[in-house]
């Protein structure tokens, strides 16, 4: 059964976890064993990946990070999807320095 966080959210997003799957996983897990403060702390970290998946509600921003990364070999989307000029203006460089690198495990 879902419980609900301290923060007022019950459920899950994951196409942070598209990005980030150790960093996703370690926070439910820490989450569920009742470590709090860690699922907490990397709630706040993958904030910076977030709004950058966010800024625009389809999944181009995400195939923009996906390639930035060179674990996707094109951005494309298909129309009515046009590009996401929003992520390549947040640029991803800025949220890689602010965090670690959440795609593999330390």
């Amino acid at each position: 059964m879902e419980q609900p966080d301290p923060l007022g959210g019950v459920g899950f997003i994951s196409a942070v976890s598209n990005l980030a799957p150790w960093a996703v996983s370690r926070m439910f897990e820490a989450w569920d064993a009742g470590d709090h403060d860690t699922a907490r702390e990397l709630h706040y970290a993958l904030h910076p990946l977030v709004d950058l998946l966010f800024v625009e509600t389809n999944p181009a921003p995400l195939k923009w990070v996906l390639h930035q990364q060179h674990r996707l070999a094109s951005p494309y989307v298909r129309p009515p999807l046009i590009p996401s000029p929003a992520a390549r203006s947040l640029g991803y460089a800025p949220c890689s320095t602010r965090a670690p690198p959440f795609s593999t495990r330390p």
